[in-house]
């Protein structure tokens, strides 16, 4: 099980034609990602954005909370 929780600051990140990374790429990075650490998810999702912006300045803070279950075994091995 996945949990990913962001401020606004991702969705509304604009890139040099002001359009901003939406709800959709976030979500796209996010399923592309699934199955590597909740460490490695948070590593794509800030070069994505980072990526679109290209060389446009953050407007707003980007806030990331990433919280990955994992089965028992696994756990044990982290």
């Amino acid at each position: 099980d996945l949990l990913v929780m962001s401020t606004d600051g991702i969705g509304e990140a604009k890139n040099p034609a002001g359009e901003m990374f939406g709800q959709a790429r976030l979500v796209e990075v996010v399923r592309a990602n699934s199955e590597k650490s909740a460490h490695e998810i948070y590593d794509a999702i800030v070069e994505a954005v980072g990526q679109f912006q290209a060389d446009r300045a953050q407007d707003d803070d980007i806030t990331l909370v990433i919280v990955k279950c994992l089965p028992a075994a696994e756990q044990m091995n982290e």
